[in-house]
């Protein structure tokens, strides 16, 4: 699932890439220097494909998941403090369904996906438990 939902995010963000200037600028009303607003632009969409190549790779699978989630819990953080209001009106710079989303929607949607990762995690590392299992018993 959060594969799913990385390629969907990283394929808007690219559509949206189309638009650079447009997308430079939303990312640049985010409440960061200005200068963060290119490095984002095409560090995000680049760390959401390259998290979810590695959910799909067996030899990288349980990396993955603990990188995509630890960056859910981090887009998660960034939301609470919007509702929090530490940082004023933030526009959403998400792409596709997502930006429809009003800001509690959102914070919902991300903290369900926070606990898809934390399952995966968990029938990751009880997958290795039981072949570990299975090996010592032969």
């Amino acid at each position: 699932m959060l594969f799913s939902v990385y390629e969907h995010v990283s394929l808007c963000c690219s559509i949206q890439i189309n638009d650079v200037p447009g997308f430079v600028v939303q990312m640049q009303r985010q409440p960061f220097s200005d200068a963060y607003g290119k490095f984002l632009t095409w560090s995000i969409p680049a760390t959401e494909i390259l998290l979810s190549l590695m959910m799909v790779t067996t030899a990288f699978r349980k990396l993955g998941l603990y990188l995509s989630t630890s960056l859910m819990i981090c887009f998660t953080g960034y939301i609470v403090l919007v509702q929090l209001h530490y940082y004023g009106k933030i526009p959403c710079s998400c792409g596709g369904v997502i930006s429809k989303l009003s800001w509690p929607q959102h914070l919902l949607f991300n903290l369900f996906f926070v606990a898809i990762g934390f399952l995966g995690i968990y029938l990751e590392q009880r997958a290795d438990s039981l072949q570990q299992n299975v090996h010592l018993a032969k």
